[in-house]
C-alpha cells in the first residue's frame, strides 16, 4: 500500500509540473515608431479588400491594444494563412523604410476571436478588439 502511495504521489506531482510547464509568451508586432500605417484586408472569395487603414497615433492604440489584451492560445500556426477559414482579415504592418511588411491574421472560429502570425503562433483576442480592427471604413 505504501508503494501504490509513493507511486501515485509522483505521478501526480509531474502532472502537475507538465500543466505548469506550457509556454506562454507574448505577440510580436512591430514597433510603432517604425511604422508607417497598418492596413486591414478582407479576404473573401479568394481575393483581398482593403477595409481600414490607421495611421499615426491610431497605429500606436492599435499596437498597444493588441498587445496588452491577446493572450497566446496556441503555437500551432504552421502555414502562411489560416486554414479552413472562409473569411479572415489580414494586418500588414507597413514600415518607413523598405524593411518588408508585418503580417498577422484576424478571425473568428467557433466563436472566438484570434489573431494568428504565420508560424509563429495563435493568440486569443476579445471580442471588442477583433470589431475595432475589422470595421469597415
Amino acid at each position: 500500500m505504501k508503494k501504490i502511495s509513493i507511486v501515485l504521489s509522483i505521478l501526480f506531482a509531474l502532472t502537475i509540473l507538465n500543466s505548469c510547464n506550457g509556454e506562454k509568451r507574448d505577440i510580436v508586432l512591430p514597433d510603432s515608431d517604425n511604422l508607417i500605417k497598418i492596413r486591414i484586408e478582407k479576404f473573401e472569395d479568394d481575393d483581398y479588400r482593403l477595409i481600414n487603414e490607421f495611421e499615426g497615433e491610431d497605429v500606436e492604440k492599435i499596437l498597444n491594444k493588441v498587445k496588452s489584451e491577446s493572450k497566446f492560445y496556441s503555437d500551432k500556426s504552421v502555414n502562411d494563412i489560416p486554414t479552413n477559414i472562409d473569411i479572415f482579415y489580414t494586418m500588414k504592418s507597413v514600415f518607413s523604410e523598405d524593411m518588408g511588411e508585418g503580417i498577422a491574421h484576424i478571425y473568428k472560429n467557433k466563436g472566438k476571436y484570434f489573431i494568428e502570425q504565420p508560424y509563429n503562433g495563435i493568440w486569443t483576442l476579445p471580442e471588442e478588439v477583433y470589431n475595432d480592427l475589422t470595421s469597415e471604413l
